[in-house]
């Protein structure tokens, strides 16, 4: 059944009293993303609407409302409105009219309509979202196309930049970069292969991902292009298996195959939404390993689903851990070295180091220190005397023994009180 826009403007609705000073001091949340953009002209089969804001919000109620002289999104059914999490608020819609323009409101001016507040009782601002849908009709998808998944295959495009590019100036290879992978994929490469990095940081990175491209992935462009369709093939095998272990698991998510030049597999916001990359010049084949990355990924999206990463430590940790041990789960048979992707002697001094690693971790849970994460979690070596990446092997074995009580649903469902209680204790006997 369609829900009006009044039912949503007060599902889940309180009883908003009155805003502490101390809270209306802190300044109103905001919404600092949506997609669609404002001013967007959309596909008419879009989906969903999705809200980002600023800071963690109360998901108790929420207020979405009409603009006068605007017709709202149509909205798909009763249960249309959901937090993904705790910044980011969904709408599914159903199909919209072509050509037709939509409007709605975040928040209006009434206190019985401002639903989305902050968790402190702080009102967000009233944010005006308008867009358009395209003239033409969205084609229905065959039932093949609909079963394949969401695969954006930025390879191809790799492949044609090289086929263009292999004989010209740097110059030349700098300004096509431009016009035919980063104008193709600009929200992609700015916030997954640049990683966010800004202003001459940004730009050194750029000319360090061109000629490493030229460098290291060049040379080895005939294996790339004979992975291409075949790693095309398994990641939506792999995609449609895990939705079949994991009915929850939201087949919506964009699968992206690409050049990656920093990792092998990684979960990343683009533009509000989480999507899974694969950067294929990491891989010789697309067989075990390859299965191994993408059932780790898979895993991430689904536990992102319910519980974020970002914050203390111990989520980095719990996050990284559990993906490591679903996939040893997924794909059974292989050894704990394959799982992480160390050498063995990586994993040697990573076992002979434990009882200092899982000491350290224990005392530093709730650290947001972003080079002791770094030191953990990142690739790169550091200067506290572990192995990159050592936090993946901590953390999976903490969480193999909290399997033997728990499945992996229920270990991915646990709400993030319980997983750092739950990580200490484990953790204190690791340590012994």
């Amino acid at each position: 059944m369609n829900v009006k826009p009044s039912q949503i403007a007060l599902a889940a609705g309180l009883l908003l009293g009155a805003i502490p000073a101390s809270a209306a001091r802190a300044g109103a949340p905001r919404v600092v993303r949506t997609d669609p953009a404002a001013g967007a002209t959309v596909a008419p089969g879009l989906g969903r609407i999705v809200i980002t804001f600023d800071r963690p919000m109360s998901r108790r109620s929420h207020s979405v409302m009409r603009i006068a002289g605007l017709p709202f999104p149509p909205v798909a059914g009763a249960a249309a409105a959901r937090w993904r999490d705790a910044r980011t608020f969904v709408l599914r819609i159903g199909p919209l009219r072509p050509g037709g323009r939509y409007g709605l409101r975040i928040n209006g001016r009434k206190p019985r309509y401002q639903g989305f507040r902050s968790r402190r009782g702080v009102p967000a601002r009233s944010y005006r979202l308008v867009f358009r849908s395209s003239r033409r009709a969205a084609r229905p998808r065959s039932k093949r196309a609909r079963q394949r998944g969401p695969v954006v295959d930025i390879v191809a495009d790799f492949l044609r930049y090289h086929r263009r590019a292999k004989r010209a100036s740097a110059a030349v290879r700098h300004a096509r970069w431009g016009s035919m992978l980063e104008a193709r994929h600009r929200a992609f490469f700015e916030q997954v292969i640049y990683r966010r990095k800004r202003g001459a940081e940004r730009e050194r990175f750029k000319r360090w991902c061109i000629a490493t491209f030229w460098r290291k992935v060049a040379p080895r462009i005939a294996r790339l292009r004979r992975l291409r369709r075949p790693a095309i093939a398994r990641l939506r095998r792999l995609a449609r298996q895990f939705k079949r272990r994991f009915p929850s698991y939201d087949a919506g998510t964009e699968m992206v195959l690409t050049v990656s030049f920093t990792f092998r597999g990684k979960v990343a916001t683009v533009n509000g939404k989480n999507v899974l990359a694969i950067g294929l010049e990491r891989f010789g084949s697309v067989g075990t390993q390859f299965a191994i990355t993408a059932a780790h990924e898979l895993f991430h999206v689904f536990h992102f689903q319910s519980f974020r990463a970002a914050g203390g430590l111990y989520r980095s940790l719990w996050a990284e851990g559990l993906a490591t041990y679903a996939s040893s789960v997924l794909v059974p048979g292989h050894s704990l070295a394959r799982y992480l992707g160390f050498p063995a002697a990586k994993l040697r001094r990573c076992r002979k180091l434990l009882r200092k690693m899982a000491g350290e971790l224990r005392r530093n849970l709730g650290s947001v220190d972003r080079r002791l994460r770094r030191a953990y979690l990142g690739a790169e070596p550091n200067r506290r005397g572990i192995p990159p990446e050592a936090g993946y092997f901590v953390g999976y074995l903490a969480c193999k023994r909290l399997a033997r009580r728990l499945s992996l649903v229920q270990l991915a469902r646990l709400p993030a009180p319980k997983v750092l209680q739950r990580l200490r204790v484990e953790l204190a006997r690791l340590e012994r």
